[in-house]
C-alpha cells in the first residue's frame, strides 16, 4: 500500500507527498514585499468527520510570518476549499478592514483565490495594484481567471508516477523501509502579483 498526499510512515506504510514547507518559502519570498498580510484557507474533516485536519500550509504559514514579524491574526480566515468560501472569506476581510485590507493575500487553493478574486473585483479592489494574490495547486483555470492567477504548482503526475513506482519496488520486494518521498513545488507568477 502507497499513500498519495498523505504522510503515513507512522502507521508503517509507504507514501508520496508534497514538500509544504518549501512551497511556504516560495509564498513568502513573494509575500515579504508586502506590507501587509493574510490567508484565505480551509478546513477538511476525515471522512467520519469526527476529525478537523490541520492544513500544513496554513501552520507553516503561520509561523514563518510570526518569524518575520508580519504575522496578523485578524488576517487569517479559514472557510471550506471552495469558490464561494474563498469568496465570502475575503467579503469579510472586506468589511472587516476596510481601507487597512492587507495587501497580499496567500490562499491554501485555487478555488479559495478565484472567489477572493471574484470578491475584490465586486467591490472594485484592483488586483495586483490593490491586493495580490496567490492560489496552489495550479489548477486549469488559474491562467484563464482574469487577471489570470499566480500560484504554487503542485506536480501531480509526478506524485502519481513516484508512487507507482514506490508501490513495484514493494511488489518486488527491492524496498526494505518504510518510505516518504517528498516532491518539491514551483512557483507559477501570472498577472494576480505584481511584478
Amino acid at each position: 500500500l502507497v499513500f498519495i498526499d498523505s504522510n503515513q510512515m507512522s502507521n508503517q506504510a509507504d507514501s508520496v507527498t508534497v514538500d509544504f514547507n518549501y512551497a511556504v518559502q516560495q509564498v513568502m519570498a513573494e509575500a515579504e514585499k508586502y506590507e501587509t498580510i493574510g490567508f484565505l484557507g480551509g478546513k477538511e474533516t476525515t471522512q467520519d468527520q469526527k476529525q478537523v485536519l490541520d492544513d500544513p500550509r496554513e501552520l507553516l504559514f503561520q509561523a514563518a510570518l510570526m518569524q518575520s514579524g508580519k504575522y496578523n491574526e485578524a488576517a487569517f480566515y479559514t472557510g471550506s476549499f471552495s469558490t464561494a468560501s474563498g469568496q465570502a472569506l475575503m467579503n469579510q476581510a472586506i468589511s472587516e478592514h476596510g481601507k487597512n485590507l492587507p495587501t497580499f493575500f496567500f490562499c491554501a487553493n485555487d478555488a479559495i483565490a478565484i472567489g477572493a478574486m471574484r470578491s475584490l473585483q465586486d467591490a472594485n479592489i484592483q488586483v495586483p495594484e490593490r491586493v495580490s494574490l496567490i492560489g496552489f495547486n495550479d489548477s486549469n483555470v488559474a491562467r484563464y481567471v482574469y487577471p489570470a492567477l499566480s500560484t504554487i504548482q503542485v506536480d501531480t503526475e509526478a506524485l502519481g508516477s513516484i508512487g507507482l513506482n514506490l508501490l513495484v519496488e514493494r511488489m518486488d520486494g527491492n524496498v526494505g523501509i518504510t518510505q516518504n518521498i517528498s516532491i518539491a513545488t514551483r512557483l507559477i507568477k501570472r498577472e494576480s502579483t505584481k511584478k
